[in-house]
């Protein structure tokens, strides 16, 4: 997100004070914390652990202001530098989060709308960037990864038609291809998601489109997936967008 918005000021898409504002202030990102390995344990040995979507907490953490590296002295007409200029390797993994050890539950928006489920809601008067977070918290972003899914979704389901026949000689009666992730999005939620299955890394996002502008969330998908292929994969070119 830091490259999107320095791309965005250096476009003359920004203003000098907003990008004063966005470039010191610290970026609080929400997600889901595994609890499925501290549950009942016979449960987790007998399935549990491939239900993905079980037995989740929430965290939230806070990271310090965009790094921004050469780019910090630049003026909007000027070319954004690369990734590795902005952040070098190390102080990137170094700037990896570890999450902390805590489970934070948010009750009280969720029991108001219950509540009040036929109340109608007043527009929103549009704030700056500035004015938002004089009010109160704002997230960066949201988002979580399902990690390797091959290690709980098989690929090929085999046919027990000849019983005679090895597992691994029987046909193939129903083959795994891909696997899609929908989520519906909290309000002001931005969310990126990623998972790994059949060997590939995957990307995708979801946001609230009263809030957010499309062309800037595809701009940041197409930079997460780019930063990805500079820190973790030597430059490699060969993923698809």
């Amino acid at each position: 997100m830091g490259r999107v918005l320095c791309s965005r000021y250096l476009k003359g898409q920004m203003s000098e004070a907003e990008w004063e504002f966005r470039r010191s202030e610290p970026m609080v990102n929400p997600g889901p914390l595994n609890l499925r390995p501290h549950v009942d344990p016979d449960w987790y040995q007998s399935g549990g652990a491939g239900n993905v979507s079980v037995s989740i907490g929430f965290n939230f953490n806070q990271l310090p202001a965009t790094p921004l590296g050469s780019a910090a002295g630049r003026l909007p007409g000027d070319s954004i530098p690369t990734h590795f200029d902005m952040l070098p390797k190390s102080h990137f993994f170094h700037r990896c989060p570890h999450f902390p050890p805590r489970l934070i539950r948010l009750k009280g928006v969720s029991i108001h709308w219950r509540n009040n489920k036929d109340e109608e809601l007043e527009e929103a008067e549009l704030l700056t960037p500035q004015e938002e977070a004089s009010a109160g918290l704002v997230f960066n972003h949201g988002g979580a990864t399902l990690g390797n899914l091959d290690k709980a979704l098989p690929w090929e389901y085999r046919s027990s038609y000849n019983g005679h026949l090895a597992g691994s000689q029987q046909a193939i009666a129903i083959e795994l291809l891909q696997v899609c992730s929908f989520l519906h999005c909290r309000p002001m939620e931005l969310y990126l998601g990623a998972s790994t299955f059949r060997e590939k890394l995957k990307f995708y996002t979801f946001w609230d489109g009263h809030v957010y502008d499309t062309e800037i969330v595809n701009r940041w998908l197409a930079e997460s997936i780019e930063t990805t292929r500079v820190y973790l994969c030597n430059g490699a070119t060969g993923a698809k967008s």
